[in-house]
């Protein structure tokens, strides 16, 4: 029988490591015996998720759904957002605000337009109601004179200026609904409004 040859096992080792650590590496195996150590420079190229622009806004979208929906549930605005192309965890942040800056109210497991609460009371004895006072400069006429010129306005201010002109501070908020209806301002959250383009100009 043929005498069968000598055979001796050799083992390739393959390893990733940062670029800082290459010359270190290389000179370790090499005291260690390594022969024929080798690398190659591997580059990783890392990008970022874009975020997905909308023509219309996540709040402009919730105002809508809110004008012809008097009533609703958060459900029912999540529906809505879904059918849209928007993720549905955007009403919630939308019904955040709207409910801050007194577009809707929370009643019970519903939301409700807050002009939908003004509904006529039940006919109680008939009081003399006293002339509508007309006045010259009338109040969405002041409250657009006071906003000329600036970024930003609260409904705070706006009150006060009413109430310093003898005028009752409670038209304000159907003021700021339309003139953010007709994009004049935009509601920032906790009674801020930012002015935009062109508002000044009526």
């Amino acid at each position: 029988m043929a005498k069968q040859p000598e055979t001796i096992d050799r083992i390739e080792i393959i390893a990733l490591a940062p670029l800082e650590l290459v010359g270190v590496g290389l000179a370790a195996l090499t005291k260690l015996g390594f022969e024929n150590v080798g690398f190659r420079v591997i580059t990783d190229v890392l990008k970022f998720k874009q975020r997905t622009t909308h023509e219309t806004s996540a709040m402009d979208l919730g105002l809508a759904f809110v004008k012809k929906n008097a009533r609703f549930t958060r459900g029912q605005l999540a529906d809505h957002f879904a059918k849209a192309g928007r993720a549905p965890t955007n009403a919630y942040y939308v019904i955040s605000k709207l409910h801050e800056n007194n577009i809707v109210a929370k009643s019970g497991n519903e939301y409700v337009r807050v002009e939908a609460l003004m509904a006529p009371a039940k006919k109680q004895k008939q009081k003399k109601r006293m002339p509508t006072q007309r006045y010259e400069v009338g109040n969405e006429e002041l409250i657009t004179n006071l906003i000329k010129g600036r970024e930003q306005f609260t409904s705070r201010e706006l009150i006060e200026l009413l109430v310093k002109k003898g005028r009752s501070g409670k038209s304000v908020s159907p003021i700021l609904w339309k003139m953010a209806k007709n994009k004049k301002i935009k509601a920032n959250g906790a009674g801020t409004y930012t002015v935009m383009n062109g508002a000044a100009n009526g």
